[in-house]
């Protein structure tokens, strides 16, 4: 019986050793959804830390022995790490969403106050200015893009074509300030005004009267 009762007591020690680490391993996923809301919140979220203060509490108790403690605290580390990721990452594609509409508005309305005389009589220009309209068309079609994805709640995959109409939009503004410098025969290096400033569009008009 002594026998039986040592063995018996290996194997529940046994059971809760491997219990522990099952345990400890299973924290990596509520780590990666902290470690995404913080990047995606720029570290403003409150509930990040208090959750990751939570999972440490739900690992020392794991640690101790005390497993029925730390599982609740863990299980509820986990529940809340995936709402703040949710929260987060329909924050971060609104707020990118944004950004996009504003910044492919503001370039195409300063590629659409150049004067169309004046580059139908450049071949080069011509061209260079049907590229650029060409990449605000596309910067456009990734804007409308994002925001049918935010619609249908792919948050991850509105941002990314987001990110797109932007890079799009600043590439526009690279070929229009090349093109400004085409047409008013300056440098090629020279930079016209910022496209979110509200005179952008003044700006070039007033540079291609020279």
């Amino acid at each position: 019986k002594y026998e039986e009762a040592r063995e018996a007591a290996e194997r529940a020690k046994n059971l809760a050793l491997s219990q522990k680490q099952q345990m400890l391993d299973s924290i990596s996923d509520i780590e990666d959804n902290l470690a995404t809301a913080e990047k995606y919140s720029d570290g403003t979220d409150n509930r990040v830390a208090k959750t990751r203060g939570l999972l440490d509490e739900a690992k020392s108790n794991i640690q101790d022995g005390k497993i029925k403690e730390g599982y609740n605290k863990l299980e509820t580390a986990r529940k809340e790490s995936q709402e703040i990721v949710a929260a987060s990452i329909k924050a971060y594609a609104a707020k990118k969403k944004e950004e996009a509409k504003n910044k492919v508005n503001d370039t195409d309305t300063a590629l659409q106050a150049f004067p169309k005389e004046k580059i139908e009589k450049d071949p080069q220009a011509k061209s260079s200015f049907q590229t650029a309209e060409e990449n605000i068309s596309a910067a456009k079609e990734a804007l409308k893009s994002a925001n049918e994805l935010y619609d249908q709640e792919k948050y991850q995959d509105s941002i990314k074509q987001s990110e797109e109409a932007i890079r799009l939009s600043d590439i526009v503004v690279e070929q229009k300030d090349s093109l400004l410098a085409m047409l008013s025969k300056a440098p090629a290096n020279t930079r016209s005004a910022e496209i979110g400033n509200e005179d952008a569009s003044d700006q070039t008009k007033d540079d291609l009267k020279d």
